[in-house]
């Protein structure tokens, strides 16, 4: 499900983007649907989901579906928010709560980047921190920058705020599969960032120049990478490195920089090992250990965040954010992160 996965993902957001063309085209509400279809019922017995204009049609589940949640399904599915590498987490969940088959659940996953044109980590967050948004959603995130979550925690501890980890995922390094250096340090990797390592023969490998590649500040891989890397150290000026506004533009531009092996960037895990995995790109170790599910599980890999769940305090007890968020908490949640191919916290002791 790696690279199939993305591409599938990418083919459906196109087609998600003809059907909202044809809305607009037309002018009007859609006329209910003839023998012969028409863009917007192009899914066969679709039914509206989410609220507002974010609403979408998608297929109903079956009538014979045993609900996971009671009161949770198609037409009550809480609005999701969050991360880019959490897409697969929601459309797993959409397929689990909703008993939709999993293309159709890949499909309202990507949908959500359309939904919101500000769909990501820094976005969710602030949106759930921001008092005066009214918010249903439930949020699947990464940790954003030291700030931002510092605010979360504060409306957190004030009782405005809930929020727990349910995953943890890794910050790794990607460089062009004809370099032949396999691992670096933490240390050579900051060395790196700071500018202070400019050629790939002082790390190991040939005598190339180093073309680092970094994610803009306001992205979650960027936010782990400055708490799990760099702390309080500064990153090389931006103008002697390359920036990539999305984590496929990062991956693809390792693989096609200058056709050699200078490049370097990092990414989190997941989406790199399952999202958009790139036969170009491989992973580096670091300080020996080679990133996996199972190293990031046991805490050898050094590099490792957790990503959240998150919901407005002031929920009912019967929203269906808040029972999603709840179910996600349990065994049953875990369960259904593992078999996503993610990595779920350790269960409290």
């Amino acid at each position: 499900m790696k690279a199939v996965f993305s591409r599938r993902w990418r083919i459906e957001r196109t087609f998600v983007l003809c059907v909202i063309l044809a809305g607009l085209l037309a002018g009007c509400d859609p006329a209910p649907a003839s023998d012969g279809g028409s863009a917007a019922s192009a899914v066969e017995g679709s039914a509206a989901v989410g609220t507002g204009d974010s609403a979408h049609a998608l297929p109903e589940e079956s009538t014979a579906f045993d609900p996971v949640i009671p009161g949770i399904g198609v037409d009550s599915f809480p609005e999701l928010d969050g991360s880019t590498a959490c897409l697969p987490l929601m459309a797993a969940l959409y397929e689990k709560l909703c008993g939709v088959d999993r293309e159709t659940a890949e499909m309202y996953a990507s949908s959500r980047i359309y939904s919101d044109s500000d769909f990501g980590t820094n976005d969710a967050w602030a949106r759930m921190e921001d008092q005066g948004y009214e918010s249903n959603d439930l949020v699947l995130a990464y940790e954003p920058p030291e700030e931002l979550f510092a605010g979360a925690t504060e409306l957190k501890e004030e009782g405005l705020l809930e929020f727990e980890p349910i995953g943890r995922d890794g910050l790794v390094f990607l460089v062009n599969e004809g370099n032949p250096v396999a691992s670096l340090t933490q240390d050579q990797l900051r060395a790196v960032y700071r500018g202070d390592v400019t050629d790939w023969s002082a790390l190991g490998g040939a005598r190339e120049p180093v073309i680092a590649f970094v994610r803009n500040e306001d992205s979650g891989s960027h936010a782990m990478f400055v708490k799990c890397l760099m702390h309080d150290e500064a990153v090389v000026d931006p103008q002697t490195v390359e920036v990539a506004t999305a984590m496929g533009d990062l991956v693809e531009g390792i693989a096609e920089f200058g056709n050699g092996g200078g490049a370097i960037g990092y990414s989190v895990f997941y989406y790199a090992d399952r999202m958009y995995a790139a036969p170009d790109v491989k992973m580096l170790a670091v300080d020996g250990v080679v990133p996996s599910n199972e190293s990031i599980a046991d805490g050898s890999y050094p590099l490792t965040s957790d990503f959240y769940a998150a919901i407005r305090a002031d929920l009912p007890e019967d929203a269906p954010a808040r029972l999603v968020y709840d179910w996600l908490l349990t065994e049953e949640g875990a369960a259904l992160l593992r078999e996503a191919g993610y990595v779920p916290v350790p269960a409290p002791q």
